[in-house]
């Protein structure tokens, strides 16, 4: 499956809060999540738990193996087994509960691990904190959608990048903007793309799979308020800020990208935790998204 950042619905061309985190509160809900990975496929459920000043508290992760494996960071060294086998079916729900004592993970309704924080945690002062943000990993290959309360959202954001093009506004001078991009909802691996843009002392760009850190080679406009605009083919990358190309270059010949991750089709983004400058987003169609350049 894929890999990392908010966790949105799409609404065609109108603009989207980013989300850095998703709002929880262990104290008072739970969370489910729907997973439909086959037995020994080695995909996971991953997720980082956040307390209430944006500290990674723990992390909870599931795994395909034969048998099945679960572990806690900050809790449970390594893999193990849960204590009950999770049910067979293909089609899962994982329900966690916590609280400051006590963790709880069903499947399918079936309580598969019960953890006593306090004598069975190895830092259990991390784990008795209310958890009030989650965060589904990079590494998350195996989640389809999640829900606290009662409404089903998608893991990641779809998107078309033969069709469409992503804008991102932004409005400060320092931060780091950060996108990830995916070819299907089952492909999550570090290889996959991303576009990362940091305020520092220049406006600098990175992708992933192709370049580091770089500055642009035309300077992005003064203005403190941006809209960037991303748009990509097959063999082509253009990034505008504020109607100004600031950044053309030819994914084929200048990336170095050995499994021609960025030759793929976009079919889902995630924004990622890191990404402390993205306010909203859209996405939108594009005319000129087939021939992007021909100069």
């Amino acid at each position: 499956k894929d890999c990392e950042g908010p966790v949105l619905l799409l609404v065609k061309d109108t603009w989207q809060n980013v989300i850095k985190d998703i709002p929880f509160n262990s104290d008072e809900q739970a969370l489910e999540i729907t997973t439909n990975s086959a037995d020994g496929s080695e995909e996971m459920i991953y997720m980082n738990l956040y307390d209430n000043e944006r500290s990674r508290m723990g992390d909870i992760a599931i795994k395909w193996t034969t048998p099945m494996k679960y572990s806690l960071y900050f809790c449970i060294d390594g893999w193990i087994e849960f204590s009950t086998t999770p049910p067979s079916e293909q089609d899962k729900i994982w329900r966690i509960t916590k609280t400051s004592t006590q963790l709880e993970i069903k499947c399918n309704s079936v309580i598969v691990s019960h953890i006593d924080i306090n004598t069975q945690c190895r830092d259990p002062t991390q784990w008795n904190k209310t958890v009030e943000g989650i965060w589904f990993s990079p590494y998350d290959s195996a989640s389809d959608a999640y829900r606290i309360a009662d409404t089903w959202q998608d893991v990641k954001i779809p998107f078309n990048s033969d069709e469409q093009v992503l804008e991102i506004k932004t409005n400060g001078t320092g931060g780091l903007l950060y996108v990830r991009f995916y070819d299907s909802d089952h492909d999550c691996r570090m290889g996959s793309p991303a576009i990362a843009i940091y305020w520092g002392t220049t406006i600098q760009y990175y992708l992933y799979s192709c370049s580091d850190w770089t500055i642009f080679p035309t300077t992005p406009p003064p203005e403190q308020d941006k809209i960037w605009r991303f748009t990509k083919t097959s063999t082509q990358l253009e990034i505008k800020c504020n109607n100004v190309v600031v950044l053309r270059i030819n994914t084929s010949s200048q990336c170095d990208d050995p499994d021609h991750n960025w030759s793929k089709t976009v079919k889902k983004i995630k924004f990622s935790y890191y990404d402390t400058a993205s306010n909203s987003y859209q996405i939108t169609g594009a005319s000129d998204t087939v021939n992007l350049i021909d100069s």
